[in-house]
């Protein structure tokens, strides 16, 4: 049987993602695999890996794949648990406006500062974004991870951006794109109202008030549309 050397192998992700697959399906007795400490290591690789494109291309390839993924997914959502902890929310959401301006100029302590806050939840919260976008269903046993952390951290001007990202994530995975665009309005409304620093400018024009209304009117008309047909007069 062929081993990939799991630091070998991640190089291979980018020109091949499916030979993790192939190496994978080729293996017998994976349950035993599964349980090893060398999977564990080889899933802290993946996550040790310095190339963001890389990284998060595995993480989403390893979540998303057939079969054998029941085994992987678990330590997948253990390790993204265990890196939004390391999150200091508090001070992501005290940063200011002003602060996050200074972070855009050339050069400058703060600057420094800012860029090292941004590149360290960067690397803790995209592992979250691929790994739902890897497996949608698996992500509703992890919604406390929306709630405790990327939730607040929308409220950031500097990483907003990226907890908007991971919220849309998780509105993917609830809900499915439709033609009368109540998944755009559920998300867009959702971040409008929890105060994210980021927003889509051109869903936010129309007067919150009535973007709520609309959500509300179409969430009842499926609602109502749903249990008739499942329970009919």
């Amino acid at each position: 049987m062929l081993v990939l050397h799991p630091t070998y192998s991640l190089l291979l992700v980018e020109s091949d993602p499916c030979c993790w697959n192939r190496w994978i399906r080729s293996v017998k007795n994976t349950e035993n695999l599964f349980n090893t400490d060398g999977f564990q290591m080889i899933v802290g690789r993946v996550f040790a890996t310095e190339d963001p494109v890389i990284r998060c291309r595995a993480i989403k390839m390893l979540m998303s794949s057939g079969g054998v993924t029941q085994h992987i997914r678990n330590p997948i959502w253990d390790y993204c648990a265990d890196l939004l902890k390391e999150i200091d929310i508090n001070r992501y959401v005290s940063i200011t406006e002003r602060e996050v301006a200074i972070y855009q100029t050339e050069e400058g302590k703060i600057r420094d500062e800012m860029r090292d806050l941004y590149a360290k939840c960067k690397e803790r919260i995209e592992p979250l974004t691929f790994a739902i976008e890897g497996d949608p269903l698996g992500s509703a046993k992890h919604v406390q991870l929306m709630i405790g952390v990327v939730v607040p951290l929308l409220r950031s001007p500097l990483v907003s951006s990226l907890a908007h990202r991971a919220f849309r994530a998780f509105r993917d995975a609830a809900f499915q794109p439709c033609e009368d665009y109540l998944h755009e309005l559920i998300l867009h409304c959702s971040v409008r109202v929890l105060n994210s620093a980021y927003t889509n400018a051109a869903w936010s024009e129309e007067l919150l008030a009535t973007q709520l209304e609309r959500t509300v009117a179409l969430l009842g008309g499926k609602f109502l549309k749903a249990f008739t047909e499942r329970w009919p007069l």
